[in-house]
C-alpha cells in the first residue's frame, strides 16, 4: 500500500504565508491519526487555513500509485 499526498499550493493561503504547507500538513497528520487513515481506500481532504480543500490523501495499492515525470512516486 501506498500513501499519496497531493497538495495544490497555487490558492492565497499559501500566497499569503509560506508556511501554509506546513500548516496542512500538521492537520492532515492530526487528521490521520484522528480516524486511524492508513487502512486501504483511506480518503482525507487537505484544507487550508482559509477552509478551502487544496489536496487529499489517499491509501492506494502500490501498482495504482501516480507519476511524476515518468518516476514513480515510491
Amino acid at each position: 500500500m501506498i500513501a499519496q499526498i497531493k497538495v495544490n499550493l497555487g490558492n492565497d493561503a499559501f500566497k499569503q504565508n509560506p508556511l501554509e504547507l506546513a500548516h496542512v500538513l500538521r492537520n492532515l497528520a492530526q487528521d490521520v491519526e484522528d480516524i486511524n487513515g492508513v487502512n486501504l481506500g483511506s480518503f482525507i481532504a487537505v484544507i487550508d487555513i482559509n477552509g478551502n480543500s487544496v489536496g487529499q490523501l489517499e491509501v492506494v495499492e502500490d501498482e495504482h500509485v501516480d507519476t511524476y515525470n515518468e518516476e514513480n512516486l515510491t
